[in-house]
């Protein structure tokens, strides 16, 4: 039996990495994601599959969705960018 729901990505209960990964989006970072799920599958994805995709290749969304590069060890941002810290909604000071 195959039961669906639809919701919105922001509201979905990532579990594992996945969980970490997302912990820190914004509520611009998940319409961004919003919108590219929603093009890329019109016809909707499986809880497995969205999980997969923010646990085991966050590089490759960040760097899809929002062209974010992510250091692959530490999926953090390689090197924030004065745009990266504001989209964020983090308060970022850089030293000279």
């Amino acid at each position: 039996m195959i039961i669906t729901h639809e919701t919105h990505i922001k509201n979905f209960e990532f579990w594992g990495g996945a969980k970490t990964n997302v912990k820190d989006f914004t509520e611009e970072i998940w319409d961004q994601f919003e919108m590219y799920f929603e093009e890329t599958y019109p016809k909707g994805i499986n809880a497995t599959e969205l999980n997969d995709i923010f646990a085991f290749n966050f590089q490759g969304i960040m760097a899809a969705v929002l062209g974010v590069d992510v250091d692959e060890e530490e999926d953090t941002p390689a090197s924030p960018t004065h745009d990266w810290c504001m989209f964020m909604g983090i308060l970022h000071q850089f030293e000279d």
